[in-house]
Order: C-alpha cells, then structure tokens, then sequence
C-alpha cells in the first residue's frame, strides 16, 4: 500500500510538472500563450447559438488572437446571488452582465471603466447615444455596453378588430395611435355576451404601473418623468394616460378582475383571442409563440401617443449590458479582455442573435436590411420599433422614504377615486424634487448635475 500511495504522489508532481512546463496557469496555455477569457450570463434562451459563435471564435480569430472564450450560462433564478458570491471571493468571471447597481460595482472594485480599456473611447462611439442609462454610466466614465435592447409595443387581435370593423378600405386592422382612440376602440371591441373585452390590465403586476404608464410616457412628451435639458421633474403628461386607463375602466371595457390579474395570466387571456387590446414587450414574442400560443391572428403596433401630431421615440430599455471584471484586466491583459468584449458586443454576433430570434440589437442599423427567414410571429414588427425607440435619459437619485410610491399613488389614490390625476401629480413633482435634493445633500460626493442632458432631444 505504501508502495503504491508513493508512486500515486510521484505520477501526480510528474503530471503537475508537466502541466506548468505546458503553461496550465489560470488563463493561459501553452506557448501560445492563449488567454481563456470567461464569460458569463443568466440567457438561457440563446444558449445554444452563443455557444456555436464562440466555438467558431475560438476555431478562428480567437486562434490568432491567442484567446480562447469559455462562454457560461448560470441556469436558475439565482444568477446574481451567484455572481456576487464569485466576485466576492475572487472567483468572478472576466465578463459579466451588469447586475447591480454601478454604484455598488464600482464601489466595490469589481468593475473596471471601458474607456481606460486599449481603444476604449473608439469602441464606445457607437453607443454614445445610449449613455444616459443610469445601466451604463456612472461618474463620467462608462462601465457597461448594451448587447440588446427591450421595446414596447401594443399588440392587438385582429380577428376581433376585423369583426368590428376597425379596419382600413382595404379591410386591415387599424390599431389606435392616440389614447384616446385606444380607449374608443376598447369600447367597440367589448362585447360581455362573448366574453370579449378590449383590453386587459394585469394590475396585480408589480411592474404593471411601469409597463403601461410611466414608460409610455416619454413617446408623448420626449422625457420620463424627468426633463434633462432643464433639471427638472415634471411628471404632468402622464394625467391624459392616466385617465385613459381609468376611463376604460369606468366604461366596462377592461376585462374583469384586473386588481388579481398578474401579468402571465393577462398574456393568456389575450392568447385565448378574447382581449382586443394589451401593452407588451418584445420578449412577449416568446410567450405568445412557445408558452401561450396564441389562438387568434394578432398584431404589434407602436404604443399609442396623447397627440399624433406631437410624437417623442419610444421607451426602449436595455438588455443585457455587459462589463468587465477589474481584477481580470490586470491578470489576463487589458488587450485581450478588450477584444473578448469587442467580440460578444459585436455586429456578427448581434446579426446572428437577431436572425435567430434570440435579441434585438441596441443599434437597429446593424440589422435593419437583415432578410428573416422563419421568424417567430411578431419578432419582425418588435424588432422594427427599436428603429423608433430610444432610451430614457438617467434619473437622478431621490430619497423617497417616508413618501408613497408612484405606483401607490395611482392605483390607491387616483383610480380608487380620492384624487384627480392632476392633482396628484402636481403634488408628486414636488415631493420626487424635495426628495432629490434629500438625496444630494446627503450624498456631497454625487452631483445631480451630471443628469443634465443640454442638448437632449428625441422628437420623432
């Protein structure tokens, strides 16, 4: 036994030895010098594709360029407890989506700014219009780069509409464009005796406030909430969406129970053809081909405006932003880190991403001339208002503890009847701004004025 146990220790430094005179370090081998640079994501629906296109670049230019990708999906719910756990134990991978709030990365050291990057600055260029995401900038330097961009939509059932007649002289379905005509249309389409409602509101969502309110508003004012250009909050153009809503309500147009409806059981009914109307994202796609497969022959339009005559760039938000892990740039070399990222944020990768249905690139002229072929229903038309879309500018910080929520104030006050969207809302402008200024005063270090945006306009 002791025979054997010494030939196993002296087989193992043989092989150890083996292994550093072949270069088995933490990122290189051989004398090549090959760099494995790690990436990981919690997208699970692209797998299969980021995995081929990293095979091909570690088969190709990767090759030459001495790197190899070693491409991860986290699965589960649990991505970012699981990155933090890595990057807090040194075991964090040399790329990695933005999970946390930039003040919390960078403050904790674990990402590094992609300006300081070898030719950082002429590889931001085609982002600088996207900068203003509270997601990709933070102190003047930039620390994340969108891969993809989220757009919004109003999809719509067109049997219903056709059976109502909203329709063109040619017979297609003619979805509103202003809110006042959504709330018209979703008069005409509701017919209780069929079960058949004009829109669905998925109010139990938490996000549902967000998702067919506040990010509509900025298509009808050119802002969020906030106006960069002067500094100051003004929430008043969300009265009229506002009072949509709650007009459709009072008019019986809604479908029933929207206070208990989340938004996975709304995607089902309008799945179901009963619903003429829904606000809805491009990630929907998914859910009305694979998940819910929709009964009905539906369409995607862009979210309706108060004045069609007075139109502002859709809210897109971004996707999956990546950055890059600061302790990896010094043990790996910023150069090949650099090109790692210049890989996966790339025009082939985007391309080949969007043909496959998997994401809809941050810049829509990379693809706007790419053919689709086999598209999943509604990918095409999602896909196309990016070209009409635009991120909203960063909101400042505010402290507003001790105030109700927007959301709160909405569903508890204003449609339950206590005040007028107006009044609410001129009140809220006052309370976001003396919490703003809460915020500030308490965090010196911060400036609010780095949320000025002078020359901001995104006029349709």
């Amino acid at each position: 036994m002791k025979r054997r146990r010494g030939l196993s220790v002296l087989l193992a430094l043989v092989l150890i030895v083996a292994c550093i005179a072949a270069g088995c370090s933490g990122g290189k081998s051989g004398s090549s010098e090959v760099t494995t640079v790690t990436i990981w994501t919690g997208n699970s629906h692209s797998k299969t594709t980021m995995e081929r296109l990293a095979q091909e670049f570690n088969e190709g230019e990767g090759k030459k360029l001495g790197i190899q990708i070693d491409y991860q999906v986290i699965e589960g719910n649990s991505f970012a407890q699981s990155l933090e756990l890595a990057l807090q134990t040194g075991q964090g991978p040399d790329i990695m989506p933005k999970s946390f709030e930039n003040k919390v990365m960078v403050g904790n050291g674990w990402i590094y700014p992609i300006n300081d990057l070898p030719g950082g600055e002429d590889f931001l260029k085609p982002f600088r219009d996207y900068f203003g995401d509270t997601n990709l900038e933070y102190k003047g330097k930039i620390y994340s780069v969108p891969t993809s961009v989220t757009t919004r939509g109003l999809i719509y059932n067109k049997d219903m509409f056709k059976a109502a007649g909203l329709v063109d002289e040619n017979g297609e379905p003619t979805p509103p464009e202003t809110f006042d005509e959504m709330r018209e249309y979703a008069k005409i389409l509701t017919d209780e005796s069929k079960n058949q409602f004009g829109i669905i509101l998925p109010m139990k969502w938490n996000s549902w406030v967000g998702s067919d309110m506040t990010t509509l508003l900025i298509s009808s004012v050119g802002h969020s909430g906030f106006n960069p250009v002067n500094g100051e909050f003004d929430y008043s153009g969300l009265a009229p969406i506002i009072n949509t809503y709650k007009g459709m309500i009072e008019d019986g147009s809604v479908y029933p129970g929207a206070e208990g409806l989340d938004n996975d059981a709304a995607r089902a009914y309008f799945a179901e053809g009963i619903i003429g109307m829904k606000i809805a994202f491009s990630f929907d796609v998914g859910v009305l081909n694979d998940q819910f497969p929709a009964k009905c022959d539906w369409g995607v339009a862009p979210v309706p405006v108060v004045d069609k005559n007075n139109r502002y760039l859709q809210n897109a938000s971004a996707g999956t932003a990546f950055c890059v892990n600061a302790a990896s740039v010094e043990t790996k070399g910023a150069e090949k880190i650099m090109a790692a990222l210049k890989w996966i944020s790339g025009d082939d990768v985007a391309r080949v991403l969007y043909e496959e249905g998997a994401n809809i690139p941050f810049d829509w002229d990379v693809v706007k001339d790419v053919k689709l072929e086999n598209a999943k229903k509604g990918w095409k038309e999602f896909s196309e208002l990016a070209g009409i879309s635009h991120l909203a500018s960063a909101m400042p910080r505010s402290d507003m503890s001790g105030y109700l929520t927007l959301d709160e104030r909405i569903k508890n006050q204003v449609l339950a009847g206590e005040i007028s969207a107006e009044d609410m809302l001129k009140q809220y402008n006052e309370d976001i701004t003396q919490a703003t200024k809460k915020y500030y005063d308490a965090n010196p270090d911060e400036k609010f004025e780095d949320y000025l945006v002078p020359d901001w306009n995104i006029k349709r």
